[in-house]
């Protein structure tokens, strides 16, 4: 869990009008969807924009209204890869999974080249009330089941990337971006906590386990080996 805005970022918000992720009804366990003043992430349902078509987006987008191709293009790249977030398995946990459907994805993007915005970063999210019912403005790294949520950042660009999807998630409302199953020493990580540190932010582990490796054991001597003292 990492804040997206600082103490000053905070108190410049309740001076201006927010535009907060909304809650929905939580009498009927509605999902929460997330919003930023006049540009909102569109209506469920909505199935009117082609994969095809590429999005460069300034606020959070349906999972279905990325750009495929550089959706792909950014994963083969990216500095720590994560099989979970390819496209073709997010699109299609996304489009069948019970309980894991009409996702939104956090991106961000590189006006390097004139006239040619590239993916450097992708994230998909939901709303901390979609994930596990808290009414906080807070986002949460989507479940694609599978056991590591790792954002895609391009590997030559992974602050810049990191800076996007902070600045994307907290022009949507939100004050913390939760990530639910990362490695906490790979790349990815560390760049988060380099661009965190560089603005005076820390993360926050909720918790951790240490995954079980296989143990190499000691060769043993066999019996016949030990029988004749060799």
């Amino acid at each position: 869990m990492f804040p997206v805005t600082s103490a000053g970022q905070r108190g410049s918000e309740r001076r201006t009008a927010r535009s907060p992720i909304a809650h929905g009804n939580r009498g009927r366990g509605r999902d929460c969807q997330f919003s930023s003043g006049p540009s909102h992430i569109a209506e469920r349902g909505d199935r009117s924009r082609s994969r095809l078509d590429p999005v460069h987006a300034d606020a959070p987008v349906p999972l279905t209204a990325m750009a495929t191709e550089q959706w792909r293009e950014l994963a083969a790249r990216a500095i720590e890869p994560n099989s979970y977030n390819l496209p073709d398995w997010q699109l299609a946990v996304n489009a069948s999974a019970p309980g894991r459907t009409d996702g939104s994805a956090l991106s961000a993007w590189s006006d390097a080249e004139p006239g040619a915005r590239q993916l450097i970063g992708l994230l998909p999210a939901i709303s901390l009330w979609r994930a596990c019912k808290i009414p906080l403005p807070a986002l949460a790294s989507a479940d694609p089941y599978g056991t590591l949520c790792t954002p895609l950042l391009d590997r030559d660009r992974a602050p810049d990337a990191v800076a996007g999807l902070m600045r994307q998630a907290r022009d949507a409302g939100a004050r913390v971006l939760i990530l639910r199953d990362m490695s906490l020493g790979g790349a990815a990580m560390r760049t988060i906590a380099h661009v965190l540190g560089a603005g005076g932010l820390t993360p926050c582990v909720l918790k951790s386990h240490a995954r079980g490796l296989p143990r190499r054991q000691p060769r043993r001597r066999s019996i016949a080996a030990r029988s004749i003292g060799a």
